[in-house]
């Protein structure tokens, strides 16, 4: 063998390595941007319900039948529209939200004793974090409820 002969085996097994190493690094750049879509959407709608939360709502007699807006605290202070929420059936909150995600909204005192509001079934705020997803984001506000500042938590996940 002369210096600086290579063999084509040699050339073949660079040109693999080359298209692995190019195939791996697009592969991670896209699935990078299809998390932050979902984790963008997630934020979004997530920031959306707690939002009609933190508003009065309004024909909250009509809610069971899928019209009006869901919202139960008036100046920080939550309102008699709660009882009706926690009436609602879990699907038909997601269709009047527009959403397709799951969500969970809980109360949590100052001694972290926490009051299921609504969730899907057999998910609380003790097990939430156990939900079988990728993406799962937690959104945080302050109301009056029951005599005391709470937490109002509203988790959401694909």
């Amino acid at each position: 063998m002369k210096k600086g002969q290579f063999w084509y085996s040699d050339f073949m097994i660079g040109i693999i390595i080359m298209i692995t190493i190019g195939l791996l690094f697009f592969s991670t750049i896209a699935r990078l941007y299809e998390s932050n879509d979902k984790i963008g959407d997630l934020i979004s709608d997530g920031s959306l319900i707690s939002d009609y939360f933190m508003s009065t709502g309004y024909m909250a007699s009509q809610w069971s039948l899928g019209e009006g807006r869901i919202g139960f605290v008036n100046n920080g202070i939550v309102n008699e529209n709660l009882d009706e929420f926690q009436s609602l059936e879990y699907n038909l909150s997601k269709t009047l939200f527009g959403i397709n995600y799951d969500y969970l909204v809980y109360f949590e005192n100052s001694e972290e004793d926490t009051e299921t509001i609504k969730g899907p079934p057999g998910i609380t705020p003790e097990n939430v974090n156990d939900a079988d997803t990728d993406y799962m984001i937690k959104l945080i506000r302050f109301v009056y409820y029951n005599g005391d500042i709470q937490k109002m938590a509203v988790v959401i996940w694909e």
